[in-house]
């Protein structure tokens, strides 16, 4: 994130949500303003992703295939 300007904003967010960021920050080590960039990046790749018409695809462990579709 070197070298780029930061914008302060606030959001207004369910309890669920905000426990599951917490929860994200703890798992991954991270504050909960890394975890909202993050997942913002991981959303606009999956939408561009998809966009050009691709499809995204999840293996599960037992090797069965899922299709990841994005309202």
């Amino acid at each position: 994130m070197a070298n780029q300007q930061l914008v302060k904003t606030s959001m207004n967010l369910p309890e669920q949500s905000i426990a599951n960021l917490r929860e994200l920050a703890a798992k991954t080590g991270s504050s909960m303003a890394e975890v909202v960039r993050r997942a913002i990046e991981t959303q606009k790749f999956l939408r561009d992703t998809t966009d050009k018409g691709s499809r995204i695809l999840i293996k599960d462990k037992d090797d069965s295939m899922r299709e990841l579709i994005l309202l």
